[in-house]
């Protein structure tokens, strides 16, 4: 009888688990939709099939607006989670109405291209849909990270949350790869964008109502800038947050440049994305148990660093793979494939649980929120990505990103190494030592 029962309830706490890291899939597919698929939609290369919406470098330029907007939600919307609001509430609300409004905004988003807006409306609504992309994936986002620090019983119990948040995330990449490249060579953005939006809000869904509304241990009744100034205070926290903004950066530029380098530089179709991404994913999904053990094992900070530079080191190995696929350059393309996918274990899943430590934490010493480091985070780090992307977009504008002249594409890829790297000296000076 007490096996049945301690099996019971090990059952009931996988459920929870499951329940919770289930939204990480709408996350991704949000988040890594945009940014693996957006660029190569609207500003695509010569001969893939249809009209670009938008030249490269407009495209940055409406990116870095969506980022700003992303960043400045970033500050207020995690706020207003962590005091509560009456139709809201702190978490469920939040989530439930910013997923539905995400996955909607995610249909118009990746469906524009079918649509075919007039010319003149074409701005305006790109402007008008990447704002309110990105103002609903951070309503959803920040509350959702939020419950990493107040739902687990344990840091160890948190660290299982977070690797099943990465398993979803890591499963709705696949997803963005194969639909995605699936559909894009086919040109059916309707279907992309129908089934975007409800792999966006359906996850997110189920994660905010199976979570309800979790105790709140320290209400806030601070004004905003003061809890501003008290987050920054903490050394730990701005090391942390330096590191996830420079690491964060590289790797949007490293993906946003995979389209570009499996058709220019290897002359290989979109589908062919599909089994770069069953590479890197199927790798990462295999090294999540293993991750666990190491991060039990070595601690945290030793498993993040690692997985910093083993990132860094495959981004220098792509730069110089700038030629053709033939014979024995698929197979040092797969190694580092395989090593990409690694090092993504070690990069989605460690970080949220090192940050989920810090605000409980600061939960435990009576000033809640939680909501807000997850928030601030966001605010630096999608900046951050918004201005790197900009900068690719001019990079790969003025020094070229076709067959004949693709140096941009190399200079893109060495400069995400080169923040990858400058992340992992700065988290050398971490605290953390679990």
């Amino acid at each position: 009888m007490e096996a049945l029962l301690a099996l019971m309830a090990v059952a009931v706490r996988m459920r929870k688990i499951l329940l919770y890291a289930i939204g990480g899939f709408g996350v991704t597919v949000a988040s890594y939709g945009f940014m693996q698929w957006a660029q190569y939609l609207f500003s695509p290369p010569e001969g893939a099939g249809w009209t670009p919406l938008l030249p490269v470098e407009l495209f940055g330029i409406l990116t870095a607006w969506g980022r700003l907007v992303d960043a400045l939600s970033n500050l207020f919307l995690p706020y207003l989670a962590d005091r509560g609001l009456p139709f809201l509430g702190r978490r469920k609300g939040f989530i439930i109405v910013g997923g539905l409004g995400n996955g909607l905004s995610a249909f118009f988003l990746f469906a524009l291209p079918a649509l075919s807006p007039p010319s003149a409306f074409r701005l305006p609504a790109v402007f008008l849909l990447f704002g309110l992309f990105f103002l609903f994936f951070t309503m959803s986002t920040a509350p959702y990270l939020a419950l990493l620090s107040e739902i687990p019983s344990s840091p160890t119990e948190r660290v299982r949350y977070a690797l099943a948040y990465a398993f979803f995330n890591f499963l709705g990449v696949l997803f963005v790869f194969a639909i995605g490249g699936r559909l894009i060579g086919q040109q059916a953005f309707v279907l992309l964008g129908i089934l975007f939006a409800i792999s966006v809000a359906l996850p997110l869904l189920v994660a905010g109502m199976s979570a309800g509304e979790p105790p709140n241990p320290s209400p806030i009744s601070s004004p905003l800038i003061p809890l501003l100034r008290e987050a920054f205070s903490l050394s730990a926290f701005r090391i942390f947050l330096l590191t996830t903004t420079l690491s964060w950066a590289g790797l949007v530029v490293l993906l946003s440049l995979l389209p570009y380098i499996t058709t220019v530089w290897w002359e290989l179709p979109e589908r062919a994305f599909e089994w770069i991404g069953f590479t890197v994913i199927g790798s990462a999904i295999a090294s999540l148990p293993f991750s666990y053990r190491f991060v039990r094992k070595f601690g945290k900070k030793k498993m993040y660093l690692i997985g910093l530079f083993s990132l860094s080191f495959a981004a220098l190995l792509l730069a110089f793979l700038n030629m053709p696929l033939r014979s024995h350059l698929y197979v040092l393309a797969i190694c580092i494939f395989i090593l990409l996918g690694f090092t993504i274990s070690l990069m989605v899943g460690i970080p949220n649980a090192i940050l989920a430590d810090l605000a409980e934490k600061e939960a435990m010493e009576g000033k809640g929120k939680s909501a807000m480091l997850f928030g601030l985070t966001g605010v630096f780090s999608k900046t951050a990505q918004g201005i790197t992307i900009f900068l690719s977009t001019q990079v790969l504008k003025t020094f070229g990103f076709s067959p004949q002249h693709s140096l941009g594409l190399t200079l893109g890829i060495l400069g995400s190494a080169f923040l990858l790297l400058l992340s992992t000296v700065n988290f050398l000076r971490y605290p953390e030592a679990k």
